[in-house]
């Protein structure tokens, strides 16, 4: 009977678990409980400063992420200011435009040889020109 268990399809996992229990048995009396205790506790040390590093990392990445929304809605900001402020300054630029060409218009007529037949005529063609201009 024995033969026929160590032959059949079982017998790896038996004398597997009946080697654990032996190996288990052995290294008890090689071992004492304190060595035993002072892995585990090392275990558990380790893996509460795991632990303890994962909620750091976990709280920098949200103070990281929060950083980054908050620079993120800086540069919208920024970036809508900047366009308000372009087309404020494309308007001015078309205001300043029209100003020019009204005084360059103002300028042209001055430059005008005033009209009229004598002296009395001219004066009086120039002086309303340049009262025109002042309106």
């Amino acid at each position: 009977m024995i033969l026929s268990i160590l032959t059949s399809r079982l017998a790896g996992p038996i004398l597997g678990v009946a080697m654990l229990i032996a190996a288990l048995g052995w290294g008890q009396a090689g071992c004492s409980n304190t060595k035993l205790r002072k892995a585990v506790e090392e275990a558990y040390q380790a893996r509460d400063d795991a632990l303890r590093d994962l909620g750091q990392c976990r709280a920098n990445r949200a103070s990281l992420e929060a950083s980054q929304a908050a620079q993120s809605a800086a540069v919208a900001a920024q970036a809508a200011e900047g366009d308000r402020r372009l087309a404020e300054a494309r308007k001015a630029l078309e205001s300043a435009s029209k100003a020019r060409e009204a005084a360059q218009a103002k300028a042209a007529k001055l430059m005008r040889p005033p009209e009229g037949s004598n002296a009395c005529e001219r004066m009086a063609s120039a002086d309303e020109a340049v009262l025109g201009s002042l309106k």
